[in-house]
């Protein structure tokens, strides 16, 4: 069975709240990489991306957070990881999808990467590519990468000291610019 590739100035193009993006279609997937979903310095509030003109690339994963400590590369074979530039601005999400249609009904999953708070990425491993997933059960699949660090979530807890359960702004590991902390990240203006 032979595989399609297709990455061009031509497409595939998608607009979002802030712009347009240029992604890629791998056999019957379109995949868009590293779209940034916020900005946000460290223990600050996130702010909302500034809109751009022209077409911004996104077929290459964003940064991943810091780690406390860096891996060492040890049992490859068995669990293959991804090791990839770390930055304190690491608020980037990945989309697969089979259409591009606006109007299509489609579900959504969002993935959501684990780390025990001190590592983790939306890429780390290989099996965190949402292609099979998106393919298989017609489905768009969004991963993202956000800051989970320890440091992170003492500052998320002195923040929302003092303010009601579901009321602190949406600081913190999972914040996006305008959503409360119980909200859904703030991706779908970006899917």
């Amino acid at each position: 069975m032979s595989s399609y590739f297709e990455c061009s100035g031509n497409g595939p193009i998608v607009t979002t709240k802030a712009g347009k993006i240029r992604g890629y279609l791998w056999n019957t997937t379109y995949t868009f990489q590293g779209i940034k979903y916020a900005n946000a310095k460290r223990f600050q509030m996130p702010e909302e991306i500034q809109p751009w003109d022209g077409i911004k690339d996104a077929t290459s994963y964003g940064y991943v957070c810091p780690l406390l400590t860096q891996d060492v590369p040890n049992g490859e074979i068995m669990v293959p990881h991804r090791y990839w530039p770390m930055d304190e601005h690491c608020q980037y999400l990945n989309v697969w999808t089979q259409t591009l249609d606006t109007l299509a009904k489609k579900p959504v999953m969002v993935w959501l990467h684990g780390g025990g708070f001190y590592a983790g990425s939306s890429i780390e491993q290989i099996a965190y590519d949402g292609t099979n997933l998106s393919q298989f059960g017609d489905v768009v699949v969004v991963s993202l990468t956000c800051p989970g660090s320890v440091p992170d979530l003492f500052a998320a807890q002195i923040q929302h000291q003092g303010r009601p359960a579901g009321r602190g702004g949406g600081i913190g590991p999972l914040a996006a610019p305008g959503m409360g902390p119980s909200a859904a990240v703030g991706v779908h203006p970006s899917v």
